[in-house]
């Protein structure tokens, strides 16, 4: 029996290395052997490549990965939550520095 486990693009948690694989996949198309394929493709992120020397034999795997359609929508996924932490940072970086100048305002007035 096949189970088909579905996951949501916010579920998935990656390591930098594993989110940097996952980057060269969308570049080049295919990779050779990673270390860090194996959490890729239980989440599906990835797929085997196989190739078929002949008609008529099997397919046979090729050594190469390809990323799969919901690699991609977790790598916009990525970018848009990193866009949103960036410019929260940005936010609470301009009012900590307009609460620290109204601070040292107050302690040079006369």
């Amino acid at each position: 029996m096949i189970t088909i486990k579905y996951y949501k693009v916010s579920d998935v948690f990656l390591t930098y290395n594993e989110v940097h694989s996952l980057k060269k996949l969308e570049n080049s198309n295919t990779i050779k052997n990673s270390k860090h394929i194996d959490r890729l493709l239980r989440y599906e992120l990835i797929q085997l490549n196989y190739s078929q020397l002949s008609p008529g034999n099997m397919p046979t795997h090729n050594g190469t990965f390809s990323i799969t359609d919901f690699g991609k929508d977790y790598l916009l996924y990525l970018r848009k939550f990193n866009r949103m932490k960036f410019f929260e940072w940005v936010r609470y970086l301009i009012t900590t520095a307009i609460a620290v100048i109204a601070l040292i305002r107050t302690f040079l007035k006369p």
